[in-house]
Order: structure tokens, then C-alpha cells, then sequence
């Protein structure tokens, strides 16, 4: 699995992640030429990332930036938590609106079909 900083991580302990034919190998050999940029994990059976803005962060890369990202919510935690509460207030209050209008519409929709009938 590619890490944003271009580190290739990968898993060979029992039970690792689905590999094609010679892929692991592959890999491994990669590894033994450049073991600064593929990373070998031997005692986990998968390797776990998150996705940051659409780019694949893995934990515990070389490269820290999972840490950098928690150092930077945990700095930032009550402004976040701040920004989260107005956000989905303003969320919630566009779904309100959405709903009544979709009811006033449906009434709307409603009385339309009945004088059609009567006509």
C-alpha cells in the first residue's frame, strides 16, 4: 500500500493481505534493494492508512505524517469542535428547509391532481 511521502508498505506475517502470484516476492525483493522505500511489515497481517483530503496516509510511516495530523487536531481541538457544531447547524437547517419545501410541494402537487380530476 503507497503512502503520499511515496513509501510502499506492505505485510508478509501469517495471514497477510491478498498478494497475486509472486507479487509478495516481488515486493520483498524490492524491499532487500530499497528498504528505505519499501517497507516490510512482519508482525501485522495488514497494514492500516487513512485518507487525508483524498491522499492515503499510513500509520506509523516513516515519514509521520499520521503524527503530524493528530498533533494538529489535538492542537486544535476546540476550534474544530466549534466548526463542526456550526457546520452541521447549518446543515441541519438547510434539511429543514429541503423537508418543508419538499412537503409544500407534495401539497402542491396534491391540490394540482384534485382540480385536474374535477376538470
Amino acid at each position: 500500500m503507497d503512502c503520499n511521502c511515496g513509501r510502499v508498505h506492505f505485510t508478509s506475517a501469517s495471514g497477510h493481505g491478498d498478494y497475486e502470484q509472486g507479487e509478495l516476492e516481488q515486493l520483498q525483493a524490492k524491499a532487500a534493494q530499497s528498504p528505505e522505500k519499501y517497507i516490510e511489515h512482519t508482525q501485522y497481517d495488514y497494514v492500516e492508512a487513512i485518507l487525508i483530503c483524498g491522499e492515503r496516509v499510513i500509520l506509523g510511516c516513516q515519514c509521520r505524517q499520521d503524527e503530524l495530523i493528530a498533533a494538529l487536531i489535538e492542537t486544535h481541538a476546540n476550534a474544530l469542535v466549534e466548526y463542526l457544531k456550526r457546520y452541521y447547524a447549518v446543515m441541519a437547517e438547510m434539511l429543514k428547509r429541503a423537508t418543508e419545501n419538499t412537503k409544500a410541494n407534495l401539497e402542491t402537487l396534491a391540490t394540482a391532481q384534485t382540480h385536474t380530476r374535477l376538470i
